[in-house]
Parts: structure tokens; C-alpha cells; sequence
């Protein structure tokens, strides 16, 4: 009777495990949506909106069965403990790569998938000889597994700091309390189009709501850093210039390849690739940089370094760009959406061009979060480069920029 209440408690940990196990690995995942597989029930009169939880309840019964078998045989296999690693590793790439098929799951990061794999592997082989030598070891193992993914999270929050620091390294953190949304203040949005699978005429549907339904103030400043659209064609450029003056005074925007290969129509509704502006004791560029070299033209390069000439008493100045065409300024610790237009080498010391002069210069790139990536941040110097677009996923984010007589104040916030 003892023994067989032992079996049940430790199958009970073997569902537990597996359950939390795959509870976890689906928060890690972070999936976006499932609009394919909702599609596809469509077309047969369906109309069910998918939810993570579902996928949890699908995906641990299986990930359990394997546990379970391979436990019920544990004494043919525990001579060759790398045997069970393998097994284990050969199973978790089969039921994922099936499961994501049948329900057509495309934008999770392929690093994360790998990194998921190999803890499994790992977590799995040890849990299941522990738990045959001493079920407290295994309990204590599942302890320490729930301990590792806490402190990712915490690691989470730790970055959310760290990037706030980075991106207001220039302004006055004290002036945060007398600043309101319901102020003006300057939206930054990058690759507004969001991702090839959502893709519609105009921007993403995610960044229209929230122009119609959470900016407060209608004379704020929206500056796009580059595709705003999927497809330039005239309608969706019409739609993207209408969507802008029915929620904002005044807007900049740094073109990116998606309005600039295939055609002309970018200038035919927007007119200019180049906006230079004044707001407050800060100054806003940007540029097209949309060129074989990911720099302005030189006649580009010469009307900002008047525009800065003339504004010599102004000490903070922000560049938007849609390229990153400083990667190698930060060593390529990150990598841009793609290299599209890209023919000459990248430079070093990319900025040189600006006649700064000593002055602050945070430069905000758009080409990136496409694949979800998290918002980037790095100072050097009195540069700060910042990376930051959306590509409709969960953790799609923008930045807003407050502003009063005294300074500004930069956050990042959830879309």
C-alpha cells in the first residue's frame, strides 16, 4: 500500500512538472496571436479566438505521456543517462514542430524554441533519475526550476530599468511628476506596418486603435521611423496621411524601404523625406536614410547641419532614422529587420557627419522589433542610440516623449 502511494505521489509529480513545465514555456514563447489556424476555422463557420490557455492543455498531455514512458522504462535506460537526454530532446522537437504546424504558429524566435528545447532536455533527464534515486532531491529539483524561471522574470524588470536609465540619460528625471499624458507630447513609432502576415492598407490595426481611441491630446507630434506601410501603393499612403491629421498637429517621418523601393508614391502624397523641427528646447530631424549607404545624402547632410547651426543654443537634439546605421557603432551587439537597399559597407563612428559641437544627440531607429525583439538602448558618450519598432506581437511597445520649458522625459509603452 506504501508503495503504491509512493507511485502516485511521484506520477503526480510528473504531471505537475510537466503541466508547469509547459505553463511556463508558453508565457516564454510569448505568442502573438493565432489569426492562421482562426482562419482556418473560419472557412468552415468556426469563429473561435484562440487563447494561450488552449494551447497549454493541447501541447502538456503529450509532453506528460513522453515523461511518463520513459519513467515506466527508466530501469532499461538509467545505465545511459545520455540516452534519456537524447530521447527526451527527439521527442520535445517532434511535438513542437507538429503542434506548430497544425496550428500554423510561424512568429515564435527560433533562439527561443532552441533555448526551450535543451532546458527540457536537461530539466527532464535529471528529474526523472533524481526522482528513482530520492523523491526529495526531485522535489527540490522542481523547486529550483520554478526559482530559474523567476528570475527571468526578474531579469525582465531589471532590463525595463536599465533601458528606462539608457534612454533618459540627458533628460531631468525630476520633471517626470509634473508631466501628464494629456500634455503634448511626441509619439515614435517604428515599422508601423507591423508584420507581413498582418499587414493591411495603412498602418497596423494595432497602432490606428490607438491613435483614435488613447492619444489625449490632438496636438501632440507623431514621428514614424520608417514602413509605415507594407505595399506603397497610393491607398494605403492615403490612408496612413488621413489616420495622421485626424490625431495630430504635426508629424515627422523617416522613411524606410517599404515607401521608397518600388515606386514614387511616398512623395506623391507626403511630398518630403526630410523634417526638421523645434519643440521646446529640443530639436527633431529626420532623414531619409533609405540610401546604398544608410547615411542622408550630402545635400540631406548639409541643410541639417544648418538647421543645427542656426539652432546653436539648443543642446539636446534628436535624429530619427528608419536603418541602423549604427550597428557597428555598438560592436553589432543587435541586428536590424533586414539589409534591405544596403550596397556599401557600414562605417564606424556613423554620426561624424553632425556638426554637434559637444551637444546631446539620441538617435531612434525604426527598423527593428519585427520578430519581436526587446527595445534597445546604448549610450556612448553624449550619443544614445536607440533601437525600437513594432512587428504585431505582444510585447510591441513605442516611445513617448514628454516635454515641458524645463526638459524632456522619455518612456517606452506597451501597444
Amino acid at each position: 500500500m506504501l508503495s503504491l502511494k509512493k507511485i502516485n505521489i511521484k506520477n503526480f509529480l510528473l504531471l505537475a512538472s510537466t503541466f508547469l513545465f509547459s505553463y511556463f514555456e508558453i508565457i516564454y514563447f510569448d505568442i502573438d496571436h493565432f489569426l492562421l489556424i482562426e482562419d482556418d476555422f473560419k472557412r468552415f463557420g468556426f469563429y473561435t479566438k484562440f487563447q494561450s490557455i488552449y494551447l497549454i492543455f493541447s501541447y502538456f498531455p503529450f509532453i506528460y505521456l513522453i515523461v511518463l514512458l520513459i519513467y515506466r522504462n527508466l530501469d532499461k535506460l538509467i545505465s545511459n543517462k545520455f540516452y534519456i537526454f537524447i530521447i527526451l530532446l527527439v521527442s520535445k522537437i517532434s511535438i513542437l514542430s507538429i503542434l506548430f504546424y497544425f496550428l500554423r504558429i510561424y512568429t515564435i524566435s527560433r533562439l527561443k524554441i532552441f533555448f526551450s528545447i535543451i532546458i527540457f532536455a536537461l530539466f527532464f533527464s535529471f528529474l526523472l533519475i533524481y526522482i528513482k534515486k530520492s523523491f526529495k532531491a526531485s522535489v527540490l529539483l522542481l523547486g529550483f526550476f520554478s526559482l530559474f524561471f523567476y528570475l527571468i522574470v526578474i531579469f525582465d524588470i531589471n532590463y525595463q530599468v536599465n533601458f528606462n536609465n539608457c534612454v533618459n540619460a540627458f533628460s531631468e528625471n525630476n520633471i517626470l511628476d509634473t508631466l501628464s499624458d494629456s500634455g503634448e507630447s511626441i509619439y515614435v513609432i517604428g515599422h508601423a506596418y507591423g508584420s507581413k502576415e498582418t499587414a493591411r492598407v495603412g498602418m497596423s490595426e494595432k497602432v490606428t486603435k490607438y491613435m483614435y481611441e488613447e492619444i489625449p491630446n490632438k496636438n501632440s507630434t507623431l514621428v514614424l521611423t520608417g514602413d509605415i506601410v507594407y505595399e506603397s501603393t497610393m491607398e494605403s499612403l492615403l490612408k496612413v496621411k488621413s489616420d495622421i491629421n485626424n490625431n495630430f498637429k504635426n508629424y515627422l517621418i523617416a522613411v524606410g524601404n517599404h515607401e521608397v523601393q518600388d515606386n514614387n508614391n511616398y512623395f506623391e502624397v507626403f511630398k518630403n523625406d526630410l523634417f526638421l523641427s523645434k519643440n521646446n528646447d529640443v530639436l527633431l530631424i529626420a532623414a531619409n536614410f533609405s540610401t546604398k549607404n544608410w547615411l542622408p545624402t550630402l545635400d540631406q547632410q548639409s541643410k541639417i547641419n544648418n538647421f543645427l547651426e542656426k539652432n546653436g543654443n539648443i543642446n539636446t537634439i534628436f535624429l530619427f532614422s528608419h536603418q541602423i546605421f549604427w550597428q557597428l557603432d555598438v560592436d553589432n551587439e543587435i541586428q536590424p529587420n533586414g539589409t534591405n537597399l544596403l550596397e556599401d559597407d557600414l562605417i564606424k563612428d556613423s554620426t561624424n557627419w553632425l556638426n554637434l559641437d559637444d551637444k546631446n544627440l539620441i538617435v531612434i531607429s525604426g527598423d527593428y522589433g519585427a520578430n519581436g525583439q526587446q527595445s534597445y538602448c546604448k549610450k556612448l558618450g553624449n550619443t544614445v542610440f536607440i533601437a525600437n519598432g513594432i512587428g504585431d506581437k505582444k510585447n510591441d511597445s513605442f516611445l513617448q516623449i514628454y516635454l515641458n520649458d524645463e526638459s524632456f522625459y522619455i518612456l517606452k509603452k506597451r501597444l
